[in-house]
């Protein structure tokens, strides 16, 4: 069953990528499709979140967290969309999920074994292969495409790093087996399990593109936008609730591998939708040195 939450998130995840490839194939604006997307996603996540658990607790400081993460995937969006204008699709798609590598670098770094983050020659090998796939593929894409859409890329790809590793961050919090540190925050066991960290960070990230919105435009939604924003905010947040159902229910052989098949899947489909609906060319070698790579850099070995 955890198995196949994770496919139905990846799924809707990939239908998300292709809505807004779709909103702006028809003279939709990006602003507008995320601005509207990530409203109905906020109201997604508050009825799956704190509604489905019954847990109204809030924390201020727990609230603030989600909200510098929701920044993050503010700009996360903004830049995925600028890029996807300009460059192509599938390839931006698995450069933002590529980055799911990272943040367990960084978690490594800052906190260690002692808080179960161990980086090993795999987990580095893993990410040299996603690197480097993502070069081979990219210089591909740069001489047919040219090279406007790779700033927006690198943009949402290092957002997405910082998005990730504050929601891992964030995680710590949970666990009170946990020895102290001075880079958590002190918090009851009420607190930590606050409910609102992820409507939060929806919630910064709409906001952030409301402005967006109004400053640049500040003009009615159009109906196809209104009908592809309302569809991908629905999709966007049915793909958090799958994937995060599947934790909930897995073993914990079966966590260490949830996350990188979730990557890995969207990846591969959004350069499926890209080949056939949109006739790109698609370096499936490189896309598969990219799909080793996460697999390699972020499977939990010693769970398995």
């Amino acid at each position: 069953m955890p198995i196949m939450l994770v496919f139905l998130g990846a799924f809707m995840g990939a239908v998300f990528n292709f809505l807004m490839r779709k909103n702006i194939d028809g003279g939709g604006s990006t602003r507008a499709f995320l601005m509207l997307e990530l409203i109905v996603a906020v109201m997604a996540v508050i009825i799956l979140n704190p509604v489905r658990a019954h847990y109204y607790v809030w924390s201020n400081e727990i609230a603030g967290v989600g909200l510098i993460a929701g920044l993050f995937f503010g700009t996360l969006m903004w830049a995925q969309g600028k890029a996807v204008q300009k460059g192509p699709p599938g390839l931006i798609f698995a450069i933002v999920n590529s980055a799911a590598v990272f943040p367990a670098v960084i978690m490594a770094g800052l906190f260690g074994h002692d808080f179960g983050y161990v980086y090993t020659l795999w987990h580095g090998v893993g990410s040299l292969l996603v690197i480097g796939g993502l070069f081979w593929a990219g210089c591909g894409a740069c001489r047919a495409k040219g090279f406007s859409w790779i700033p927006f890329s690198l943009i949402a790809f290092f957002s997405h790093i910082l998005m990730l590793t504050f929601i891992q961050w964030r995680t710590l919090h949970l666990r009170p087996d946990l020895p102290p540190s001075e880079l958590l925050l002190s918090l009851p066991v009420e607190e930590a399990a606050s409910q609102w960290f992820l409507p939060m960070v929806f919630f910064g990230a709409a906001a952030m593109q409301i402005i967006f919105y109004l400053v640049k435009e500040n003009r009615a939604p159009t109906h196809r936008e209104v009908r592809f924003g309302f569809v991908g905010g629905i999709a966007s947040a049915c793909a958090i609730f799958f994937l995060t159902r599947a934790t909930e229910e897995a073993t914990g052989v079966q966590n260490a591998f949830l996350f990188p098949l979730s990557c890995v899947t969207v990846i591969v489909l959004c350069n499926l939708w890209g080949q056939f609906l949109y006739q790109e060319r698609v370096n499936w070698w490189a896309t598969l040195a990219c799909v080793i790579g996460v697999f390699v850099a972020t499977v939990n070995w010693a769970a398995l």
